[in-house]
This record gives C-alpha cells, structure tokens and sequence, in this order.
C-alpha cells in the first residue's frame, strides 16, 4: 500500500513527505533482513562464531552499509518505477487494475531485495569474514573441510578451488558412500579422531577413489 500511495501521489507535496518515509523503509527493511539472515547464517555455516571480531564488525558495521547500499538501491528503484506508472495514471486514471498491478510490484520488488540482501550476507559471512579453509596461495596445498562427517584431505599442488566447487565435492564424495553402508560411519569416526579399526585401510582406498571419480584432483 505505501508504493501505491507513493505512485498515486507522484510529484506532489504529499509525495514527497511519503518519498521520505519509503526511504527510511526501504533501509530498514535491508538492516533487518541483514540482521536476520545473519543470525541464520552464524548458526548453520561451520566456522562463524558469533564470539570474534568478524561477528562484531558484521552485526554493528554490516547493517549500516546495507542500509546505504542495499536500502538506496531498493528505494531507487522504487522510484524508478513508480515514474513510469504515474504515467498510466496520467492516461487511464486510477483503476482496481492499475492498483492491484502497483501493489503486486511492490511486493516482489521486497521479494527480490530481500533475496539481494541474504545473498549477499551470505557472501560476506562465507567468503570474506569465514572463508574457505582452502588456500588460494600459488604453490600451496588446498586442504578441505566438509560440513559432512568426512575426514579432512589435501588437493593437488597448485589447486585453488573456489567455495562453490568445495561444498559440490563434499557432497560429491559423501553422496558416493551408501547411505546405510559402512564407509560412511567410518568416515564419521576417523572425523572425530576415533579409531576406524580394520576397516580403516578399506576406506582410505573407497574414500580416494570417491575423490577420483567427483574429480577433486582437477580443482
């Protein structure tokens, strides 16, 4: 309703006053779907700890750039298409069509901002403030951890796997073990340092050769 109002009341006094207050909306709206998305994303991704400086810099410092970035983008864009529609109204008058139309667009526009907003928390959280434990150093070894229960490993010399191609391995290799046969509780016990017994050796050639296949050694 508040778009539509903005749309009804385009270049008008009382327009401008409704312009105001979508501003601060639409950065309330980006600070609190920051905030919540943060608070999702600190609990499921493995190595966010909400007791560390990337956390403070996040939930103090974060809101505020996505109220100017996120926030200004999404009025702006309001804006913008509220110009266009106010047009309509100039030829045709404000009908049942034109509002339900205005109020449809407002809402997917918070839809598709709200989306922006929590790809690119998720973004910040995954890859600047809590990357990969992969190295990106020329020369260097890539060591992974999978959010699965399986053991860390080693890539070849020189790979430098992005955070997309980790998480599709992991799930590659994990997928590549039954789900009910004995690899994969194996593999949960030599993750937490337990001792595998005889089935040990068995898996360390079942795990390379899952490695292998989902083409890990490429990366």
């Amino acid at each position: 309703m508040a778009f539509y109002n903005t749309v009804c009341f385009e270049n008008s006094a009382i327009g401008e006053g409704l312009y105001e207050k979508q501003k601060a909306v639409a950065g309330g709206f980006a600070t609190v779907v920051w905030l919540g998305a943060g608070l999702f994303l600190f609990i499921t991704t493995d190595n966010a700890t909400f007791l560390s400086w990337q956390a403070a810099a996040y939930f103090f410092v974060g809101p505020f750039i996505s109220a100017l970035l996120i926030g200004v983008a999404y009025y702006a864009t309001e804006r913008g298409i509220a110009k266009i529609l106010v047009s309509l109204f100039r030829e045709v008058g404000p009908t049942k069509v034109i509002a339900l139309t205005t109020q449809t667009l407002g809402f997917l526009l918070m839809i598709v901002f709200g989306v922006i907003t929590y790809r690119a928390a998720d973004f910040v959280i995954s890859d600047i403030l809590f990357p990969s434990p992969a190295t990106s150093n020329s020369g260097a070894i890539a060591s992974v951890q999978c959010k699965q229960p399986l053991p860390e490993f080693t890539l070849g010399t020189n790979s430098n796997p992005s955070q997309k191609e980790i998480e599709d391995l992991c799930d590659c290799i994990w997928s590549a073990f039954p789900e009910n046969g004995w690899e994969r509780r194996i593999s949960a016990i030599i993750k937490s340092g337990g001792d595998p017994g005889w089935r040990g050796k068995g898996f360390v050639s079942r795990f390379g050769m899952a490695v292998d296949t989902c083409g890990g050694h490429k990366l």
